[in-house]
């Protein structure tokens, strides 16, 4: 999978890492999505999504891994160590905190 970019429903044409940061950082402002932990860089968000295009299950909607450490809160608020990614037509569309089970 491949970094690109597309246009999004919140926020318009941006790049993938763009539309991350747009949504799911601490301070997005958006309700009812999952955040990173505050403080989370693109190179960190990077990173995990690497290690989940290495290392996860694939699911009927994109990826998910337990990445073993604190990644940010669920849609709750809870805090969470998994992340989900999406990926469509071998461009990374969008990742974001889940909780596993």
């Amino acid at each position: 999978a491949q970094w690109g970019a597309d246009t999004y429903r919140h926020g318009g044409l941006m790049s993938t890492i763009e539309h991350i940061n747009y949504r799911h950082a601490f301070n997005s402002g958006f309700k009812d999505v999952s955040q990173f932990a505050e403080g989370t860089s693109a190179r960190q968000i990077k990173g995990y999504v690497d290690e989940v295009l290495r290392t996860g299950t694939p699911t009927g909607r994109g990826i998910v891994a337990d990445l073993g450490r604190t990644t940010g809160t669920d849609r709750g608020g809870n805090a969470v160590t998994g992340l989900e990614v999406i990926v469509r037509d071998g461009m990374i569309k969008t990742a974001y905190p889940v909780g596993i089970s």
